[in-house]
């Protein structure tokens, strides 16, 4: 049997079993939370060995390291999720600013104020700078015209998003290639009928760019992380990048000659396992090309007493206003992580498990038939793969029952330190399902959805922090019975819930005594919105899709609610867009600009059946309620209107972006004024 067969037959194995992957913690119950034990760390790298070296032990295979990641000819399983290509109080959005010589401008929709968020574009009131395709490109919007005044091709990566601090521009992406920046390598195995495993991991790539003269900006530092970008914040010139670093080890083989050799690569895995020290498990660091080092201390890294990861969670503090980039205070979590949400003073990182459900070790030997799906397994060709040793189907397991595990870490001193941790039932849709406020977390979950829709349903936990837990003091529940979350929003004291499955569910909630939250009102309407945002103090605008009866969307929908009386709340008014389209505002929440001054919003739409895109402009007046303004297009080559990612205010115009250009248009009459086109850029 080939290697690639039988690794195929692993990764097919790691995804059926993918439940036995993560294994759920457990803890003492307080009012149906499951609080996870407070995490430790480890007295020094010897302590770190110990219990890294026991715990692989327990998962390396003759393929690797189960519930890790199998590598051969480029194929790869992530064990844990990744992040939903992921998202203020009930300020909310993208505010005013003014700098310097500059006028008005508006900014990122973020979800806490103060708190800055990652994104394809910002905005100084001078100059727009974008990334796409690789390239960052900064575009002057001074004069009565845009012009293009730089252009900076960014080596060794691709970057995706930015963040803008004075005159410090922090770009930050993925590394080219994705390995990672060990120096260490290994001979060939001695033994015979096994071959060495790529050791792989995702990477971070970040630039610093100093922009004091945008037309001659400059790269002043590089750095290079291993494990893959989760998501960032800024607060002032204070940035914490969180990155996800996946089990993996260098050294490890696969057999090459059937089961046959199966013992003896297993052999040499567990030789590899015995011998490996903590630096060959903590994520690496280089800076401007200086050799690597381990990111974080042996000290820094945390566990749970019930925890199996091999994987880390790390969070890295950079200042914007330094020489270089340095984050010699990391701290790490073993474990895994899908969503970031931070206020000013704490980060939180949250994953979804699912409890361990099936035996996972020893391996068992395949036998009888199994069809494999030809599109997660084998992209060559249409037919299914016919593995050379049969397969036997996977015993029947328990649905599992997925809960969403929390880590806090203090932002005090400018660094970020690792504080407390809990757990609550259920999954969370996105950063909007948590919030801070007053010293306790509130948190939105759908409970079941993964094993029954009919019989799911959400609650908001408030949890608050004793010691070094997370615990659950109030609970409201059985939200959308049958359904699960779209959309989150928290302003102060109340909170606001949309589930759907058929008809779309507003819930406003009084949460002002952490200890007994209630629901104060509900309506029921067709559709429903994936995102919320505060217009004025009593009203809730909502954008989504529109559905009939039978909860069948039919296209873009904004909707404004009026909240003024949180037991009857009211939709006022609405605007379908029409059917066959949509808006990344639904997954996106920085899509979004809302500009109060002129009571406008702006959000990108798309029919991709008539390869019509743009942005809608609507005014939103609380006693007018929703008028169209008009639909803003942006040419690009070919026969299509260029896809708009981001809309900006520039004092008196409409800056709108896509990766083909930016357009400025006049605000009154959303009439173009002038376009800086990108030219297409060779891989």
């Amino acid at each position: 049997m080939t290697i690639t067969h039988k690794l195929r037959a692993l990764l097919l194995s790691t995804v059926l079993l993918a439940s036995a992957c993560t294994p759920a913690t457990t803890g003492e119950a307080i009012d149906d939370a499951v609080l996870a034990s407070a995490l430790r760390s480890f007295d020094g790298c010897d302590a770190l060995t110990t219990h890294l070296r026991g715990q692989a032990t327990d998962q390396v295979t003759p393929y690797g390291l189960r519930g890790g990641t199998a590598v051969a000819e480029g194929a790869v399983v992530d064990r844990a999720g990744s992040e939903a290509a992921s998202a203020a109080d009930a300020s909310g959005a993208a505010g005013a600013e003014s700098a310097g010589g500059a006028g008005t401008f508006s900014t990122t929709n973020v979800q806490e104020a103060g708190v800055d968020e990652p994104d394809i574009a910002k905005t100084d009131g001078t100059h727009v700078y974008t990334v796409s395709d690789g390239v960052l490109r900064i575009v002057d919007v001074r004069g009565p015209r845009p012009e293009l005044a730089a252009t900076l091709q960014l080596s060794d990566g691709w970057p995706r998003d930015l963040l803008l601090h004075d005159d410090r521009l922090l770009v930050l992406g993925e590394a080219t290639p994705p390995v990672s920046p060990r120096t260490e390598s290994f001979p060939p195995p001695s033994r015979e009928g096994v071959e060495l495993l790529p050791a792989w991991n995702g990477q971070t790539r970040l630039w610093l760019v100093d922009v004091a003269d945008p037309s001659a900006a400059t790269v002043r530092s590089t750095m290079t992380v291993d494990g893959s970008l989760l998501s960032s914040r800024r607060t002032g010139q204070t940035v914490r990048v969180v990155v996800r670093t996946e089990p993996w080890l260098a050294g490890l083989v696969a057999p090459t000659g059937g089961p046959a050799t199966e013992a003896q690569a297993l052999a040499v895995n567990r030789a590899r396992v015995a011998q490996a020290d903590a630096e060959a498990w903590l994520p690496q660091v280089a800076v401007d090309g200086a050799s690597p080092r381990p990111l974080v201390e042996c000290s820094a890294v945390h566990t749970s007493p019930t925890t199996k990861d091999l994987g880390m969670v790390s969070v890295l503090t950079l200042d914007l206003q330094g020489g270089d980039l340095d984050a010699r205070r990391a701290q790490a979590v073993l474990g895994a992580a899908d969503t970031v949400y931070a206020t000013a003073d704490s980060l939180y990182v949250t994953t979804s498990r699912w409890p361990q459900v099936l035996p996972v070790d020893p391996l068992p030997v395949p036998e009888g038939p199994l069809p494999v799906e030809p599109d997660l397994l084998d992209r060559e060709g249409p037919g299914p793969v016919e593995p050379d040793v049969p397969v036997s189907p996977p015993p029947v397991a328990p649905e599992p029952t997925v809960t969403t595990e929390i880590h806090r870490f203090s932002l005090a001193d400018d660094g970020a330190t690792y504080v407390a941790s809990g757990s609550v039932p259920g999954q969370v849709l996105n950063q909007w399902a948590l919030s801070e406020h007053e010293g306790h977390l509130r948190i939105a979950t759908t409970e079941d959805a993964t094993v029954d829709p009919a019989g799911s349903a959400s609650a908001v936990r408030i949890l608050r922090q004793r010691g070094s837990r997370l615990e659950q003091v109030g609970h409201v529940g059985d939200l959308g019975r049958g359904e699960r979350i779209f959309a989150v929003r928290y302003a102060g004291d109340v909170g606001y819930v949309v589930t759907f499955r058929q008809i779309d569910p507003l819930y406003t909630l009084d949460l002002s005594d952490p200890t007994d939250p209630r629901v104060l009102g509900e309506l029921k309407i067709p559709g429903y919105s994936a995102y919320l945002h505060p217009i004025g103090d009593d009203h809730l605008l909502g954008v989504g899709q529109g559905a009939d009866r039978d909860g069948q969307v039919r296209g873009v929908q904004v909707s404004m609610f009026d909240i003024a009386d949180l037991s009857a709340p009211d939709r006022v008014d609405q605007v379908e867009v029409g059917a066959d389209t949509s808006t990344d505002v639904e997954h996106d929440h920085r899509a979004l600009l809302y500009w109060p001054e002129r009571e406008l919003v702006v959000l990108p739409v798309q029919r991709w059946s008539r390869g019509d895109a743009g942005v809608l402009v609507l005014h939103a007046d609380v006693d007018g309620g929703l008028t169209v303004r008009g639909f803003v297009r942006q040419p690009a080559p070919g026969d299509q209107d260029a896809v708009i990612q981001r809309s900006l205010i520039v004092d008196d115009r409409l800056v709108t972006v896509a990766p083909s250009g930016v357009m400025v248009s006049d605000l009154d009459s959303l009439a173009a004024v002038g376009t800086v086109g990108f030219p297409q850029v060779a891989p």
